[in-house]
């Protein structure tokens, strides 16, 4: 159906954006959707033939009296025979490892992040059918098991934000705001008088021979989360190099990023180029500026220079604003005994981390085991 034939019309959409963001549907009215849609009832188990790696499983059992309920095309409906199959029975199947072994084989697409698989697949796959009230005692002990693993997961989430909490606390807590007062011994320095800012380039797309070289090629998405880089996605060669304004900074050399996301801020480990949205600033004096120390007060105060940002179609500063922009400098032992505070805090929140991502491993492995465990594999002997 092509909703935007009634133009006046409401309509509960339930589309992939709307399952991913909290499995409501968008309340849209048809002048505003312009492709074609799936009319649906209630009692409809919706599956996304769209990466179904990651299976999205929508039952929708509502009835809208002041407006039709339609899904995206992405979605194949599936109504259960409800005197053979419970529609919570078939839910939590569709979301089962031996339900997807059946069609992962199949789906196919243009990218690995856009695979579908057709429909003809997801119907012929096998699904064990045991009597209907024991598909109801199966539902409910899974959604039990669900239920403490979904509040396991809240609790885990809940861990990460406190640990990131923590981090950013230290860090506030540990550098001046810019312009206010300064303990005895500090002083407020323009970048520009502490390090040589440069920015990088970019050798022409168009010239294969600028690129698949030796000379690591940074991009703001090459500079992880703690910021160090070891590694970069690109390279570009010595011709590509020569011919472009990119400029090689040795190993050491802070980076910040300066076009579309400001402030985000990298340490090299190895020597590497930049693009031209990324300035590399390279200490001056050594024993005036303690490395780490700057590289964490950037981390935390590049934030304030988004105030200072420029451009229409994207936020962007030039060097003379990052020169000009002030970080609080304390004498270099101090520098050296917060980095060294610094560094124990970060490697236990780095642990604390990694033990809620383990926590979180273990909740989905649970869930996932509970499915294999509940549903026979195809074409085995049934109870």
């Amino acid at each position: 159906m092509y909703p935007y034939r009634n133009p006046e019309g409401k309509f509960y959409l339930y589309s992939i954006l709307a399952y991913d963001s909290g499995s409501e549907p968008e309340v849209r009215y048809g002048k505003d959707i312009g492709s074609n849609k799936i009319k649906i009832k209630p009692e409809v188990c919706l599956f996304s033939k769209l990466n179904p790696d990651k299976p999205r499983v929508w039952i929708v059992k509502e009835t809208y009296h002041d407006g039709e309920s339609i899904a995206s095309t992405e979605f194949l409906p599936l109504y259960p025979m409800q005197e053979s199959i419970s529609i919570d029975y078939l839910g939590v199947y569709l979301k089962s490892e031996l339900f997807l072994s059946q069609i992962l084989k199949y789906a196919t697409g243009a990218t690995s992040s856009r695979q579908r698989v057709s429909k003809n697949y997801i119907i012929s796959a096998l699904i064990p059918l045991p009597p209907l009230q024991e598909q109801k005692r199966i539902v409910q002990k899974i959604q039990e098991i669900f239920s403490r693993t979904k509040e396991l997961k809240r609790e885990v989430e809940g861990a990460r934000k406190e640990a990131e909490a923590l981090w950013k606390s230290v860090l506030f807590h540990t550098f001046p705001r810019p312009g206010s007062e300064l303990p005895e011994g500090w002083k407020w320095v323009k970048l520009g008088e502490v390090g040589n800012i440069r920015a990088g380039g970019t050798p022409s797309r168009r010239i294969e021979q600028y690129w698949g070289g030796s000379i690591p090629w940074v991009k703001i998405s090459d500079i992880p989360e703690d910021g160090h880089v070891y590694k970069t996605e690109e390279a570009i060669t010595e011709e590509g190099l020569r011919n472009s304004s990119a400029k090689v900074f040795p190993a050491g050399t802070i980076l910040f990023s300066i076009f579309a996301t400001i402030g985000k801020v990298g340490m090299l480990h190895i020597d590497a180029a930049t693009n031209q949205a990324i300035a590399g600033l390279e200490i001056k004096d050594e024993s005036l500026v303690d490395r780490e120390y700057l590289f964490h007060c950037l981390k935390y105060m590049g934030s304030y220079l988004q105030s200072d940002s420029r451009g229409m179609a994207q936020n962007n500063i030039n060097q003379t604003i990052l020169k000009a922009f002030s970080i609080p400098l304390p004498p270099l032992q101090e520098q050296k005994r917060i980095v060294q505070k610094i560094q124990q805090i970060f490697s236990c929140t780095k642990e604390l981390k990694r033990e809620v991502e383990e926590a979180r491993k273990e909740a989905e492995a649970l869930w996932k085991s509970v499915l294999f465990r509940t549903f026979p594999r195809p074409g085995s002997e049934l109870p």
